[in-house]
């Protein structure tokens, strides 16, 4: 019986010739970025300010982009590894992240009118490139309960490199 699920599971395996119009699309987040930016106050928090250096990179292949954040929410140090990967199967991107408090997340990548748009299950982000390619302007959301979305983080991302 191990044999068939062995044989279904194989072709995740199999390696892609070349990447495709898809995984270029990507290629706009590519460089250092330095990103700056403030937490939205809320009822219970103040706004704090947010500092960081995006990474984006491609990993030797031009398959996955990796994603490096080095930053700073108030007080808080944060770091983030992210992969972001195009699913030929679901014709999707998949952003996964983990960062420095043990937090692992998957979120949806869905380019729309001119925007980047990630979704996750309590948290989305809506991504600008402005036309010159050198800055982006992110704006976070996040939900409680699942079906309201409050304002959270607002950054912008300037290019270095």
């Amino acid at each position: 019986h191990g044999m068939t699920h062995m044989d279904h599971s194989k072709k995740h395996h199999e390696p892609l010739s070349a990447p495709g119009p898809e995984h270029k699309r990507l290629q706009v987040f590519v460089g250092k970025w330095k990103t700056e930016g403030k937490t939205v106050a809320g009822p219970d928090s103040p706004s704090e300010k947010i500092t960081a250096t995006d990474t984006y990179e491609w990993l030797e292949g031009g398959f996955f982009l990796i994603h490096h954040v080095d930053g700073q929410v108030g007080n808080n140090k944060v770091r983030v590894l992210e992969v972001i990967e195009y699913n030929l199967e679901d014709e999707a991107f998949v952003a996964h992240s983990f960062d420095n408090t043990g937090v692992h997340n998957h979120m949806h990548l869905t380019f729309r009118d001119g925007a980047a748009l990630l979704t996750g299950e309590s948290e989305r982000s809506t991504l600008v490139v402005n036309n010159d390619g050198n800055t982006m302007t992110a704006k976070w959301e996040r939900t409680r309960d699942g079906k309201n979305w409050e304002p959270w983080m607002v950054v912008t991302l300037t290019k270095e490199t």
